[in-house]
């Protein structure tokens, strides 16, 4: 589901910062060499990279954030590492201000993280282990790797370490710890490793995240169900996204940049170019909406240059052409200068509570228009709503976000192109904005709408409330127990989450925003709904 890939983002950025927290008290500085990263597996999806400093941890001791999606257990458990590695002299020496590394890698069915820490100096591992071993039970399973079996006190679930010469490593995934020690296996691309040099020199940030573009499909396949358009414009990118923390009280908060290569031939990449676009679409999004995905355009003849190549990539070229052919032939049209040329800089797919889909697409002109709609579709008989007469036109001028609307119903209004693929769902949908029931009027989303940056060429947004039912639905096990597990976790205190890219020549520039309540407001909320409820 579309929701799905920035909520999972959302979750584990958060997960990541958590246990860092655990780990050190951070301070923005340098990172080191990319050298510190030969141990880790080539399927890290996400990468968090920051010091082991003490100022970071005093900022956000009091942050909601954190225990809300890691859940009660799992904040305890981080508790009980940082104790022992903090605890002990000898460690505190090795750790001071080291650079600490947590990478998240898909397995079936869920995602393990994995950290490693390279050490200030050289050790000799069975010293070092032996110091631990009054702490914790240690069962050896490769001596000469120093892989063990760790049983932790106050922790109900087998952690694997491995303590090297140079570094130490943790997870709870054995396989992927072992994969971690084989020196046979994939790392990290020479890509990811130059780019995350070139943005340990340059970044101040404390935490930095990189996303890892390659395995990413992998990865949504560990957490989500089901595969849909907005998962796969994700899944095809190649390239890594660079991003620091921003901290704001009551707001996840990362903001970067997004790097695609030149022969990219995923449809995000055609926007990589693109001017960021004013929006302008807020009135035509309902209250009830679950997922907003919007595209700006500043450039229509370039875009739609590159989504023929596209369709060359994917061998569309031959089938789409000669529909176009028998289009024009029947119809009296030219397609490419008289149907193309109507559409506006903006178009956005709705997903509703309900399930069900909208797009809006905005119109250059709304003459022009009518002549066009009069050629290429036909007046509903019980409706004032028209249908086109021929399957695969919006996704031959738009791409793939209109793939799924293949023969839709739709009608023109204030500028703008309502699309759906069912009569009742259109109706339905223009009758609620007549009515003017629109998120906008929610002084929630008002406050929300701050965060956001009033221009971009890519937005996702992900109403948490709105969404829940079909996020939940989507996700994989545990996962989904967990984002239920209202007792442990609190994913239903986030308001929203946002993604946005705005197109800066060779890269993306990328927010992205997941807001909650924080406690102050949670009890406020707390006291109004028991004052109700004893009423």
């Amino acid at each position: 589901m579309k929701r799905t890939i920035i909520l999972i983002a959302v979750l584990f950025i958060a997960v990541f910062v958590v246990a860092g927290l655990y780990f050190s008290r951070l301070e923005g500085s340098k990172m080191e060499a990319k050298d510190d990263l030969a141990a880790i597996p080539a399927d890290a999806t996400l990468l968090l990279s920051f010091r082991n400093d003490s100022s970071l941890y005093d900022l956000f001791q009091d942050y909601r954030g954190f225990e809300m999606v890691l859940g009660k257990a799992g904040y305890a458990e981080l508790g009980t590492l940082k104790k022992i590695f903090r605890g002990r002299p000898e460690w505190i020496a090795l750790l001071a201000d080291q650079p600490i590394y947590m990478s998240f890698h898909p397995e079936p069915g869920e995602v393990a993280w994995l950290i490693s820490v390279p050490l200030k100096e050289e050790i000799d591992p069975l010293q070092e282990a032996g110091t631990m071993d009054s702490l914790m039970t240690m069962v050896s399973l490769d001596a000469s790797r120093g892989f063990y079996e760790l049983t932790v006190p106050g922790i109900d679930r087998p952690l694997f370490g491995s303590i090297e010469p140079n570094r130490i490593s943790l997870s709870f995934s054995r396989d992927l710890l072992e994969r971690a020690l084989d020196g046979t296996a994939p790392r990290l691309s020479a890509l990811f490793l130059e780019k995350f040099q070139e943005n340990s020199d340059l970044n101040n940030s404390p935490v930095q995240l990189y996303i890892n573009h390659e395995p990413l499909e992998f990865f949504i396949g560990a957490v989500a169900r089901n595969q849909n358009a907005t998962t796969q414009l994700f899944s095809n990118l190649d390239g890594l996204t660079l991003m620091g923390i921003n901290y704001k009280s009551d707001v996840l908060m990362f903001s970067g940049s997004s790097i695609i290569s030149s022969t990219d031939s995923s449809y995000l990449s055609l926007l990589i170019e693109q001017e960021p676009v004013q929006h302008q679409l807020k009135n035509w999004i309902p209250d009830n909406v679950a997922v907003v995905s919007s595209y700006g355009i500043s450039d229509y003849g370039k875009f739609r240059s590159g989504l023929s190549d596209i369709f060359a990539n994917r061998q569309e070229t031959a089938p789409l052409t000669e529909q176009i052919r028998y289009i024009e032939r029947n119809q009296d049209i030219s397609i490419e200068d008289e149907y193309l040329p109507i559409w506006g800089s903006e178009f956005a797919r709705l997903r509703l509570r309900s399930g069900e889909e909208i797009a809006v697409v905005a119109v250059r002109d709304s003459l022009e228009y009518s002549k066009v709609a009069d050629k290429l579709s036909t007046l509903s008989t019980d409706s004032s709503y028209r249908r086109f007469d021929n399957s695969n036109l919006l996704y031959y001028a738009l791409g793939d976000p209109m793939k799924e609307f293949k023969r839709p119903y739709f009608t023109y209004s204030r500028g703008y192109v309502v699309v759906a693929n069912s009569l009742h769902a259109l109706d339905n949908y223009m009758d609620r904005i007549k009515r003017n029931e629109l998120l906008v009027n929610d002084e929630d989303y008002q406050l929300y709408d701050r965060l956001q940056s009033a221009s971009s060429n890519y937005s996702l947004f992900i109403h948490q409330e709105n969404a829940s039912r079909l996020i939940s639905r989507n996700l994989r096990e545990p996962m989904r127990q967990n984002y239920n597990n209202t007792s442990n976790f609190a994913f239903q205190d986030f308001y929203a989450f946002t993604l946005q890219l705005s197109g800066n020549g060779d890269r993306f520039s990328v927010n992205l925003y997941g807001k909650f309540l924080t406690e102050s407001s949670f009890q406020d909320n707390k006291k109004a709904t028991d004052s109700v409820k004893t009423r």
